[in-house]
């Protein structure tokens, strides 16, 4: 990758404010009814597209780089192709950014049916490591494999960071070892209204039992398929259905970031990350919108629609795009094999605080205990995946 334009310290600094944002991006929805999540993850993705537009705008007025107006007459077509703007009244677009944001979008639709076919724990812990182990196996090597012209991640101590990822792939599984309340784990049918629980990046609400018996619920308005019975060989297609799912969600996730960084790295794009990130964000709402419509048609017209839910929404929607920007420059500053562990493990403690120290949810020795050793191994690994760049 060519030398990165943000220095190292501007990188770990955007990271922390991406683990800020992400851990913090469902509080404005937590007191809101999101339902099934699909109307919920569709206005976030209207905020982060009108995020991007925003962002865009200013780049327009104030751009990145150097202009060939400001280059002279002796710029080359090389200089041409990888100008960030080729004159004062230009902006960069990159269609096939565009399939980035979709990616995402893709992994967060898949939550619900992860969800209902192995549960909260299982679903976070298997498209947690998997999203993860995606971005951070893309900066050491996939990218390189697969793209001819893209390097390699450079380490100065590369098993440092190995232990790092072990580190922090821990600390993921014991995040999901925290429970709302200190009670025992509860299928998401059964949480009671207030009890939110993330998805990916969707926050999803389900009503109470006696709320989804009177039609309240987007499940509850179509026929409840027949559960297969339990060690039935239907029961255990539909785990691992949903285990793949999972994983193939996490991937998703993980590769959100590959055409841009292919991109940069092979000089057919704007070396300036900012500039990606409009497509990406076109991306994402347009593939959230679509998959939105076909939820309209899935419910015959009649969606789970909360209109309370639409000015929080949009807001989360903001606060989550402002941390995907923050994870463009930080990517493009220390890399995504540092990026990628620390900011995807970062959130899961942020979330941890609010839910400690405003919403009451985490309480108990036994929830204290989970959550402390989770930030402590997430901790150390953060800090031998930032010493094995050197």
């Amino acid at each position: 990758m060519p030398d990165a334009a943000i220095s190292p310290s501007t990188g770990y600094a955007c990271i922390a404010v991406a683990i800020l944002g992400f851990g913090s991006n469902f509080v404005p929805v937590k007191k809101f009814e999101t339902g099934d999540g699909m109307f919920y993850q569709w206005v976030m993705c209207t905020g982060i597209w009108v995020f991007g537009l925003v962002l865009q705008i200013v780049l327009f007025f104030h751009p990145l780089g150097t202009t060939l107006t400001e280059a002279g007459g002796n710029a080359s077509a090389a200089e041409i192709e990888l100008a960030a703007k080729p004159d004062a009244y230009s902006v960069k677009f990159y269609p096939v950014v565009l399939l980035g944001g979709a990616l995402w979008a893709t992994g967060n639709c898949c939550a619900v049916p992860v969800i209902n076919s192995i549960g909260l724990g299982m679903g976070l812990l298997l498209w947690g490591c998997t999203n993860m182990l995606t971005g951070w196996a893309s900066g050491r090597f996939l990218n390189h494999a697969l793209f001819p012209g893209v390097p390699a991640d450079e380490l100065r101590t590369e098993w440092l960071n190995d232990v790092g990822v072990a580190f922090v792939l821990v600390a993921l599984a014991l995040y999901t070892r925290v429970r709302p309340e200190d009670g025992p784990p509860a299928p998401p049918e059964h949480l009671p209204r207030g009890s939110a629980y993330a998805s990916g990046n969707v926050l999803l609400e389900m009503p109470p039992p006696e709320a989804m018996a009177a039609g309240e619920g987007a499940a509850a308005q179509q026929p409840a398929a027949p559960k297969p019975a339990a060690g039935s060989r239907g029961a255990a297609a539909n785990r691992l259905f949903g285990v793949a799912l999972a994983m193939l969600s996490g991937v998703f996730y993980g590769a959100n970031f590959t055409p841009n960084t292919v991109l940069i790295a092979t000089r057919h794009g704007s070396p300036e990350p900012l500039d990606y990130v409009f497509s990406h964000f076109c991306g994402i709402y347009l593939a959230s919108t679509v998959y939105f419509v076909c939820y309209c048609v899935a419910m015959r017209s009649a969606p789970r629609v909360y209109p309370r839910l639409i000015l929080p929404g949009l807001l989360s929607g903001v606060i989550w795009a402002v941390a995907q920007t923050c994870w463009f420059l930080a990517n493009n500053a220390v890399s995504m094999s540092i990026a990628f562990p620390i900011v995807t493990s970062g959130p899961g403690a942020i979330g941890a605080l609010w839910g400690i120290f405003v919403f009451g949810e985490i309480r108990g020795r036994r929830n204290y205990s989970w959550l402390g050793v989770a930030i402590l191994l997430s901790a150390v690994g953060c800090v031998l995946i930032s010493i094995s760049k050197g």
